[in-house]
């Protein structure tokens, strides 16, 4: 996937109980980029591989390594994002360990006014071995 899509910027943490994290970052979406001429022509919309692909990019950025989302335990996609509703996003996470290389994280894509997805699953380093919940 084309990561010029979009950039992350204001990556932050705010610990929660136990060993679990709160992690905060804000997309800013690039509506000039050619994926937009054809998802849809005269109508951008923001594709969701694409928001999840950002939540993916938000949590290799805090582990400092490239991670998959292997298993998804729910993700609705709420609303569009359009460059009309859109104003400043935010992405809101938390983190908490499912094993020693895996996480479980919920999160929502917003702007404080819309949700735009929300977000509940597995996530795993890119070639490691996988935490299977279903043992």
């Amino acid at each position: 996937m084309q990561k010029d899509v979009y950039t992350l910027k204001d990556l932050s943490e705010s610990p929660v109980e136990g060993n679990n994290v709160h992690w905060m970052a804000c997309p800013v979406i690039h509506w000039d980029h050619p994926l937009f001429r054809g998802h849809f022509p005269g109508n951008a919309v923001l594709p969701g591989v694409v928001q999840i692909q950002m939540v993916t990019d938000v949590i290799s950025l805090i582990f400092k390594d490239e991670f998959s989302l292997v298993e998804a335990e729910n993700i609705k996609f709420l609303n569009m994002i359009v460059p009309e509703n859109t104003g400043s996003l935010i992405i809101d996470l938390d983190i908490k360990p499912a094993d020693q290389v895996s996480y479980h994280v919920t999160g929502t894509l917003h702007n404080r006014q819309l949700t735009f997805l929300k977000l509940k699953g597995l996530f795993s380093p890119a070639g490691r071995l996988l935490h299977s919940s279903k043992s």
